[in-house]
């Protein structure tokens, strides 16, 4: 953020190169959410530098709706959890790509040739036991999440 730019210009660089990079990272669960959320807070602060902005001033006017008057900086910490927006696009090959690759999932992970809808549930859920967890993939995430919420809302 330290550069000869405007500051429209910094948060424009920000949105247009830095964030599209962290896309990859982010879809293939290569760092923890608490990672993702202590890089939105460096970016935070930075951002309220370069605009001027004491560090008390409200997020909202960073993350929210560009037509409402705020930039609309995209938080790291929330996605990198997009799976379930995948699982419930309005676009329907989207959804259908998502749905197909948990199926696999699935179904590699419980060593299965087919999964019912319990199966799906207990693999997102985090209820079901998964002893071969080697490597992390998409809906990694997605199971972290869901135990988290479950620890949170005593489920």
């Amino acid at each position: 953020m330290e550069s000869g730019l405007s500051q429209w210009m910094k948060i424009d660089a920000l949105k247009s190169f830095i964030y599209p990079a962290f896309q990859f990272p982010m879809r293939n669960s290569q760092f923890a959410k608490k990672h993702w959320h202590a890089i939105d807070q460096a970016l935070r602060k930075a951002i309220k530098q370069t605009l001027s902005l004491p560090e008390r001033a409200s997020n909202d006017y960073l993350y929210g709706h560009r037509k409402l008057g705020s930039f609309a900086i995209p938080i790291l910490a929330e996605e990198c959890e997009s799976e379930f927006k995948l699982l419930t696009s309005i676009d329907e090959k989207t959804k259908v790509m998502a749905y197909d690759h948990l199926v696999a999932t699935v179904r590699a992970r419980m060593q299965k040739d087919s999964v019912s809808d319990t199966d799906l549930e207990a693999y997102l859920s985090a209820t079901f036991e998964d002893d071969n967890n080697a490597y992390s993939i998409t809906f990694t995430c997605a199971r972290i999440a869901s135990s988290r919420l479950k620890s949170l809302l005593a489920i």
